[in-house]
């Protein structure tokens, strides 16, 4: 079955949601298979801070910025907040998805002066793309693909 990618596009906000939930299950899941149940989850009210997620398991944070990209897509640069980096635990977690699996990559948010800032999608009257300071654009080949467990020990171990 192939994905439409209008209703894609049309639902993007629940798509977001709907892969954060399934992502948090997962890793509530590998902590209660192990006898845990000390996570802690806490939500950025807004993302100016580089980060979506924050999650704590005794005495390790995780702040984690999201990103979500269909396994279809083209897509192979990724807008990461250089404030991450200034975070303990700072990194970004990227969710590819088909219809049917989720796939985890991890990229730890350090040394992000190295990347190229981003630019913003929408030209000025002028027709220039101005910068969009503090943020870089960082290539999907810099993240590493991670089951489930060897995520959560990159996030939280």
């Amino acid at each position: 079955m192939t994905v439409d990618h209008n209703i894609e596009y049309k639902s993007s906000v629940i798509r977001e949601k709907m892969l954060l939930h399934r992502f948090l299950g997962e890793v509530y899941t590998h902590f209660w298979n192990k006898g845990d149940c000390t996570l802690e989850v806490l939500f950025a009210e807004v993302d100016n801070a580089g980060y979506d997620l924050l999650l704590i398991h005794g005495d390790k944070p995780a702040y984690i910025q999201l990103k979500a990209v269909n396994k279809e897509s083209k897509t192979s640069l990724f807008n990461v907040n250089k404030r991450l980096e200034d975070k303990p635990g700072g990194c970004v977690v990227l969710l590819e998805y088909t219809n049917n699996n989720l796939f985890y990559y991890y990229f730890k948010a350090e040394n992000l002066s190295q990347y190229k800032t981003a630019k913003h999608a929408k030209a000025n009257s002028k027709g220039v793309k101005a910068e969009r300071e503090g943020i870089v654009k960082v290539s999907k080949r810099k993240f590493q693909i991670c089951g489930m467990d060897e995520l959560v020990n990159k996030l939280l171990i």
